[in-house]
């Protein structure tokens, strides 16, 4: 928790609001990396292997790289600042798209595994655009900063089809394999997000530490640091242990009814376009309301958002697979989206608030390792749930989920808006 007064709620000092649309950028450039491999990849195995066994390998490629990055980045982050972070991890983007073209060419399933990964771990790198952002705004106005942060993810979900359509006529034009062009063309999207990076300054660090230089008036201590930030410590602060208690089921839950959403439609007879609109859907669902949401939850309070944000998430796991009816599925996975973006926003601002700068970036990294270890399971359990019991288990199955972190978020007092009652709040050592 962070001491002192309380921020008003004057205007964005210029500096930070420089830096925020900058970071902002960059997460709609680099995010779109996470699409383009969703988009991309099914095609590429099949084409290669011919084997639909092994159509995941690249959106599990991407999880593998988010748990092999997530600590060790943050741990940089820390130590030497956000920006050579964020800039080692484009450098991980850039290095990985041409592996990914280059398998194309050889039709290569190793040289795909391997590019998928590198450029996974670049993909995963931007999630320390959060602990940016987080630094630079006083701790009233987090979730705030992180609403602005999530709409440049909406921005990105544009720039990838744009991209891939562009691709393809540029492939005809050239000669060049369809497959192999959209990561050619991959720089377009990582260099300017590099020059963004670069633009920002001072490094969010550096303001997180001296917060009354860039908001006057404001009066904020920084707390002090103690330890290497280990997954032990993590847990020795109840705000933290909570946090990543709703966040990794909500982005299991999402993951795994993101993947179960087209079965159900196509199960139901819908066309092609029916399940594309409806996964647009779903995408604004995740993205479009993130400032109202981060407003609110510098307003109500953190775990009062998280509440909503897992009944969303549980009403709407249970209401895709509950009809054949398109509206209803189409509005279950809307409701899965908003639920999952608002226990985003929500917990990542709980461990900004109860993390000190020199620690956030390993604090959010041991978060993200979670979560994508619940991103990977989740999904492969779905498809046995669904196989074994049908796709109305895998609803309940969702639900269930989203309610195991309960006892532990009615345990959290939150006092006001990102401040806990730390007497009541610590566990006893581990």
């Amino acid at each position: 928790m962070i001491l002192g007064d309380r921020p008003s709620a004057d205007a964005i000092p210029s500096l930070i609001k420089r830096n925020t649309a900058l970071f902002a950028s960059a997460q709609a450039l680099q995010g779109s990396g996470n699409q383009m491999v969703t988009a991309l990849s099914v095609v590429m195995v099949l084409q290669f292997t011919g084997s639909a066994l092994l159509t995941g390998t690249g959106v599990t490629m991407l999880q593998l790289a988010r748990i092999a990055v997530s600590y060790p980045l943050g741990k940089l982050a820390d130590n030497y600042g956000r920006r050579p972070a964020m800039l080692v991890g484009l450098f991980l983007g850039l290095s990985g798209a041409p592996i990914l073209a280059t398998s194309v060419v050889f039709e290569s399933y190793l040289l795909f595994t391997l590019g998928a990964f590198v450029f996974g771990m670049g993909v995963g790198a931007t999630q320390q655009l959060r602990v940016a952002v987080t630094d630079m705004y006083p701790s009233n106005r987090r979730g705030e900063a992180l609403g602005y942060l999530l709409t440049g993810s909406l921005v990105g979900s544009i720039a990838a089809p744009v991209l891939i359509a562009v691709s393809e006529v540029l492939s005809t034009s050239t000669g060049i394999d369809k497959l192999a062009m959209p990561w050619l063309l991959t720089p377009v999207l990582i260099v300017p997000s590099v020059f963004a990076i670069l633009a920002a300054k001072p490094d969010p660090k550096h303001i997180a530490t001296h917060m009354a230089d860039y908001w006057p008036g404001i009066m904020e201590n920084a707390r002090p640091s103690r330890g290497k930030m280990t997954f032990k410590e993590v847990l020795q602060s109840r705000p933290r242990m909570t946090a990543m208690a709703c966040y990794a089921p909500a982005q299991g839950v999402m993951s795994m009814s993101m993947a179960a959403m087209p079965l159900v439609l196509a199960s139901s007879g819908h066309s092609l376009t029916r399940i594309s609109l409806a996964v647009t859907i779903h995408v604004l669902g995740m993205f479009a309301f993130s400032i109202p949401l981060g407003k609110l939850v510098d307003h109500i309070g953190r775990t009062k958002v998280i509440w909503g944000g897992l009944a969303a998430s549980a009403a709407g796991g249970l209401l895709m697979p509950m009809t054949e009816i398109y509206g209803p599925i189409t509005i279950g996975g809307f409701l899965f989206g908003v639920g999952w973006s608002a226990v985003f926003v929500a917990a990542t601002a709980i461990i900004a608030d109860a993390t000190p700068a020199e620690q956030r970036g390993r604090a959010i990294g041991l978060n993200d390792t979670t979560a994508s270890l619940f991103t990977i399971a989740l999904p492969l359990t779905g498809g046995v749930i669904a196989d074994q019991f049908g796709l109305m288990a895998v609803g309940i199955f969702a639900a269930i989920l989203t309610m195991l972190p309960l006892p532990l978020l009615m345990r959290l007092r939150e006092t006001s808006p990102g401040h806990f009652d730390e007497a009541r709040e610590t566990p006893a050592p581990i």
